[in-house]
């Protein structure tokens, strides 16, 4: 499949071969293995979007997702059987156009390996799970800084923590693209790596009541990389991106899981030239054990109520949770077994 964002001019009504429903105009452009795939616009916004039909009784189940980029909807015209559904992907801002064009590329080519109509749709809503964590985490734009600096802290972390001790099955440990409580969970041992930067700052900023929570596990650790932020030096994340790739070059497997673990976390390269002109330098790390005492808020704490709670920890009232990084690399060496 070849496309563009220019790719929809071809949808309009001038154009004969496209067909209509009472919310699309469609144009079948491509065909991905045996399955029919249309191009629509929608009639009241001109937005892009991509439709395929599929057996409503594969469909009826599932959740439609909805996200600042995209959402997907159901449409029903006449000569549609009744045992079917046209499921429809749509643009929700011109915004993010190009991050649109690589979603559909990246799920529609998917197709082509692909024989039974349930697996379609599985694989469809599947694959839409990944691509919505990402544009809840990227903006039109790319990532923050602060999230930039947060992948950078993380990769640090596979790439010298992980990787040296568990080769390429380490990507498995790493649980916070999906929305897992902490970054890294080998077994019952749970890794939170926090990135501080700026004049030697101790602050971290901790999300939520849950971040700092050591409940069901033996040990949790914070892992703290401490950043100098430095126009047009590198290591950028781009750079750090294609160390920590280059780890599982040999598992096809390992390294499929951790592009798509770089997608959940919001990373595409489309994005790439803007992070070019940042680089980091890291100051140091430090190792502390979250325990009794330790300056948090957890969950058991909080009045019923409340939630949605972000605070700061400074590290430097922490020093007595401190560990060396023997100790640290020895807990880590040994967590999943």
């Amino acid at each position: 499949m070849k496309i563009n964002e220019n790719t929809w001019d071809k949808v309009n009504d001038r154009n004969t071969s496209c067909f209509s429903s009472r919310k699309y105009n469609y144009l079948r452009e491509f065909d991905a293995g045996k399955w029919a795939v249309h191009l629509c616009k929608e009639v009241s916004t001109d937005l892009n979007g991509v439709m395929f039909v599929a057996k409503r009784t594969f469909a009826n189940d599932k959740v439609l997702p909805v996200t600042k980029g995209f959402e997907v909807r159901f449409d029903f015209y006449n000569n549609l059987p009744s045992d079917e559904v046209a499921i429809v992907i749509k643009l929700r801002g011109n915004e993010y156009s190009a991050a649109f064009t690589y979603l559909i590329d990246d799920i529609f080519n998917g197709f082509n390996a692909l024989q039974a109509d349930k697996d379609v749709v599985d694989y469809f809503f599947n694959r839409l799970d990944v691509w919505k964590t990402f544009f809840d985490r990227a903006d039109s734009k790319g990532l923050s800084d602060t999230y930039r600096r947060g992948l950078f802290a993380e990769l640090y972390f596979i790439k010298n923590a992980l990787f040296p001790h568990y080769g390429a099955k380490c990507i498995k440990f790493w649980t916070g693209p999906e929305a897992g409580i902490h970054d890294f969970e080998l077994g019952k041992i749970a890794v939170e790596v926090k990135s501080s930067a700026g004049n030697k700052s101790t602050k971290i900023k901790i999300s939520n009541e849950r971040q700092l929570d050591d409940s069901g596990y033996d040990l949790l650790l914070l892992f703290q990389v401490s950043l100098s932020v430095r126009k047009n030096h590198q290591p950028t994340l781009v750079d750090m991106v294609k160390e920590v790739a280059t780890l599982f070059h040999s598992d096809h497997g390992r390294l499929v899981q951790f592009k798509n673990f770089l997608l959940m976390a919001g990373y595409h390269p489309m994005h790439e030239e803007l992070y070019l002109t940042e680089g980091y330098h890291v100051d140091e790390t430090n190792v502390y054990k979250v325990s009794q005492g330790f300056p948090r808020i957890i969950g058991s704490q909080v009045p019923s109520g409340v939630g949605g709670i972000k605070y700061s920890v400074d590290l430097s009232a922490c020093s007595q949770f401190k560990i060396d990084a023997a100790a640290a690399e020895a807990s880590i060496k040994t967590g999943s077994k």
